[in-house]
């Protein structure tokens, strides 16, 4: 695991942005552990939270 520190991208239209990384050998068996942990944790509604497997950009 690694961060959270802030994205590339650190602000975009007065939101602030981070990203914390998982590093995982199996992504098929960490997902969804990823996902119940963000349903069983629930963060204050103006936080979004976004689980990007694969991404193409690091913005």
């Amino acid at each position: 695991m690694r961060g959270p520190s802030p994205s590339p991208i650190e602000k975009v239209k007065d939101h602030y942005r981070w990203q914390l990384w998982y590093f995982t050998e199996n992504v098929s068996k960490t997902v969804p552990k990823l996902v119940a942990l963000q349903q069983a944790f629930p963060w204050p509604s103006d936080i979004i939270q976004v689980l990007d497997v694969d991404p193409v950009s690091l913005g």
